[in-house]
This record gives structure tokens, C-alpha cells and sequence, in this order.
């Protein structure tokens, strides 16, 4: 996405190192790794992982979707993706919204 500016910042998605992807306790397995994806990575995933690395107290999918646009399952689709991918996960936490426990995602 050549010069397509990132949500959060005037850094563009691509030139990002890969070991942003990653913690300073990661083994060098998981830099390894975040350098394979980050180019794979499609647009709506981009928004998505960003805008959940914009909240590191994580989010739900109704947060999600309402901080990007309701589209359906379209941002919920994308942070399913990314959690196949190992780059988000369920905190473990629930936050109620509109009278539903939903799973707080955080970044992995």
C-alpha cells in the first residue's frame, strides 16, 4: 500500500520494523517470524492491529467496530484472522456492553 499513511502516526505499516510486531523477552524465533507476516498483512488487517495497538488495554469487537466504522462482521473477521495468526489474543477478560459479556482481545 505504497504510501498509505498508518491511523495512528505518520510512519507507514511497511517500513515498520518487524520486531515491532514482537516483545524484547520474544525469542528470536518470533522476530523471525513477524518479518514473514508483516508484508502479508491486507489492509483491513493493518487497520485492525493497529487500532488494537493504539488501546494495549485491549478491545472487544463492539469496540473495534465502533472505533473503525460498523461494517459487521468485516473488523470482527479481521481480528479473527489475526488471532489465527498468533498477533492477537483473548486477554482472558470480559467486558459487558449492551447487556453481553464480550471478550476483551489484546495484542499478542
Amino acid at each position: 500500500m505504497g504510501g498509505m499513511k498508518d491511523l495512528f502516526g505518520d510512519t507507514l505499516f511497511e517500513e515498520r520494523e518487524p520486531h515491532q510486531l514482537t516483545r524484547i523477552s520474544d525469542p528470536v524465533t518470533s522476530y523471525e517470524s513477524a518479518a514473514r507476516i508483516v508484508p502479508k498483512l491486507r489492509e483491513l488487517q493493518r487497520i485492525v492491529y493497529e487500532t488494537h495497538q493504539a488501546h494495549p488495554g485491549g478491545l472487544t469487537d463492539f469496540d473495534l467496530e465502533n472505533i473503525c466504522g460498523s461494517h459487521g462482521s468485516t473488523y470482527r473477521t479481521r481480528r479473527a484472522e489475526l488471532t489465527e495468526m498468533g498477533l492477537l489474543r483473548d486477554s482472558g477478560r470480559k467486558k459487558l456492553q449492551q447487556g453481553r459479556n464480550r471478550i476483551v482481545w489484546e495484542i499478542f
